[in-house]
């Protein structure tokens, strides 16, 4: 998997913001630390806190200032990874062990617990209240995202409404939340502002989609994980909705719907998906949100600025070839 387009400069405040993770954790002992030492270990591609840096870059850039965001920005993007792991049964995550893997769900649910505290506590001493209370409003919004998918569990008639304003809470809120705060600690003029907010929602909306598209035709050992993780779980995505809207036979329709499903019907159903042009459909969507994206920020006022942001969206489609 290529690496995305992060300046210099952030790479190397992207070190801090790691070496942060490890301090904030370190002060929990007993149990739960080695789980969220090993969540933290496993890496990843530090988007959030990246977009943060980057947006913080709209007015004058202070690192000390966007740190808290940036921390706070990732600690709850895992939080949120921990706890799914735990819905989706999953053992595995980028080819390493998750916290239920390793441990169990008890740990796992406690560790994503501790996660989403150190999140805010993070906050706590440095962050304006607007800050805070942006990142409050994020979090509620990905904690919804998250019932309306296990509510949807296996639902066929799902419409792309409903699928695009679960995408929004789930993923798009915290992209968004990112770009907005970055600015905002930065003290960017306002207009600089919505457009960063904007642009990190049609971002994170082209992220997610892309992702689903992902799960059902990436290279395994690119991706991390196995492919088609979505139809074994019952997670209905956009490429599967415009699949059933074709599916004269009713037999994508079967399996989707089938809470017993083996692995030769899971992998069916990804061969039915391809085959109906569902997911060239869902990548064609991402491509126009990423359009969307760039035209926001087309008038912010720091032309290097409009540069890097352009860069990030046109790697997220991208980003396994």
């Amino acid at each position: 998997m290529n690496t995305y387009p992060v300046p210099a400069r952030i790479r190397r405040d992207l070190k801090k913001v790691e070496n942060g993770l490890g301090t904030v954790l370190a002060a929990y002992p007993g149990v739960l630390r080695e789980p969220t030492q090993h969540i933290i270990k496993a890496g990843g591609k530090r988007l959030r806190p990246a977009l943060v840096l980057i947006s913080g870059q709209a007015g004058e850039y202070d690192y000390d200032r966007l740190e808290p965001l940036a921390l706070c920005a990732e600690l709850l993007h895992t939080a949120t990874l921990v706890h799914d792991d735990v819905l989706d049964g999953a053992g595995e995550r980028r080819g390493r062990a998750t916290v239920n893997g390793r441990w169990d769900d008890r740990i796992a649910l406690a560790t994503g617990n501790v996660l989403l505290a150190a999140s805010f506590a993070a906050l706590c001493d440095r962050a304006a209240p607007r800050v805070m209370a942006g990142m409050a409003v994020a979090a509620e919004l990905l904690s919804a995202g998250e019932t309306m998918q296990q509510r949807a569990w296996r639902d066929t008639s799902l419409s792309i409404e409903d699928y695009t304003r679960r995408v929004c809470y789930k993923t798009a809120s915290l992209f968004a939340a990112c770009c907005e705060l970055g600015g905002v600690a930065g003290g960017a003029p306002e207009a600089d502002i919505r457009a960063l907010k904007q642009f990190g929602e049609c971002l994170g909306l082209a992220f997610q989609v892309f992702d689903d598209v992902l799960d059902i035709v990436a290279d395994e050992a690119k991706l991390g994980k196995s492919v088609g993780a979505d139809v074994r779980d019952g997670t209905v995505t956009l490429p599967a909705i415009y699949a059933l809207a074709g599916d004269e036979s009713g037999e994508l329709k079967a399996i989707l719907e089938d809470p017993t499903l083996p692995e030769d019907a899971v992998q069916r159903a990804l061969r039915l998906i391809v085959a109906s042009g569902g997911v060239e459909e869902a990548k064609n969507d991402a491509r126009d949100y990423v359009s969307r994206a760039l035209e926001a920020i087309e008038h912010v006022s720091r032309k290097a600025l409009k540069t890097e942001l352009k860069a990030i969206g046109e790697f997220v489609v991208d980003r396994y070839n």
